[in-house]
């Protein structure tokens, strides 16, 4: 398996690689930043590794990423390359349904987890690629799914390497 670094330098290469094909053929600066912002995301902070530790570049967001890595075993669903970045959203939904929960609770009694879920409910089912903030999320995750994607392709290349030595 390669080490952090190398996913690293591996993963900016290729984003930057692919960032720019988006940009270039989609002509599209929405969709390019938000593409490169998603890769960013799952490379430093949010990726397929965040089951051995949350990385301290995540600063105070951290405390939310413990849990994650408590849940998940390493190489497991986080690391499936269909399942990964699935199993990440969902985790920071539910995240952020107990964030909604303690700020009603302490601060903000008007915020409601049944607010929040109908807000979730609303969202997903008013998905429409053609306003800018649907579009952009969506190249949002398309660039976390295939920055997880790349990181898994490393990690199963990088141990077919050491087994055939």
């Amino acid at each position: 398996m390669a080490s952090g670094k190398v996913h690293d330098i591996i993963n900016l290469i290729v984003g930057g690689f692919l960032s720019g094909v988006v940009f270039i053929s989609l002509n599209s600066f929405l969709g390019g930043i938000f593409f490169l912002l998603g890769w960013l995301f799952a490379t430093f902070i949010f990726g397929p590794d965040t089951d051995l530790m949350p990385k301290k570049r995540a600063g105070i967001f951290r405390i939310f990423l413990y849990p994650y890595s408590w849940i998940f075993k390493h190489r497991g669903a986080s690391h499936h390359i269909l399942f990964g970045t699935l199993t990440r959203v969902i985790y920071l939904i539910v995240m952020g349904g107990l964030l909604v929960s303690i700020i009603n609770s302490f601060f903000y009694p008007e915020l409601s987890l049944a607010n929040y879920g109908k807000a979730l409910i609303s969202f997903f089912w008013n998905y429409n690629l053609d306003l800018p903030l649907y579009k952009g999320l969506t190249w949002f995750y398309i660039g976390v799914f295939l920055a997880d994607a790349s990181h898994v392709f490393v990690d199963h290349f990088s141990t077919y390497l050491k087994r055939s030595s």
